[in-house]
């Protein structure tokens, strides 16, 4: 069976997202370390709708965790590329980069280098 490539502009990222939820669920220790890891709550997700910031969290934490990713991937029948442009769009989304502090934990966005300071005088 080939895994399912679907164009970016196709892809739904809260779906995906929720079925990361779904898939976590079924995995109680994975979604106990989830939950203790991020500071949420079971309460968080039973929110209608949940918080598009703590989907976002959740598919953070699979990405961060390979072998989870790759098993989340075999069960839903995605790519794991998937899951990476799920959660760029649903930082385009929701401005996800601007989360409360207890969500940066599985924060993965490249570290933008400083700019050099110059003074006045200071040749380029």
């Amino acid at each position: 069976m080939q895994r399912s490539t679907v164009p970016v502009g196709l892809i739904d990222p809260e779906a995906v997202a929720i079925r990361a939820l779904g898939f976590l669920a079924g995995q109680r220790v994975e979604l106990e370390r989830f939950l203790a890891a991020s500071g949420l709550s079971h309460a968080d997700f039973r929110r209608d709708p949940i918080d598009t910031a703590h989907l976002a969290t959740m598919l953070d934490f699979l990405i961060a965790n390979g072998s989870l990713l790759l098993e989340f991937s075999r069960a839903m029948d995605v790519t794991p590329a998937t899951v990476y442009e799920a959660r760029r769009l649903l930082s385009h989304a929701t401005n996800a980069q601007v989360r409360p502090p207890h969500l940066k934990y599985f924060d993965h966005s490249p570290a933008r280098p400083s700019q050099p300071q110059t003074r006045p005088g200071d040749q380029t």
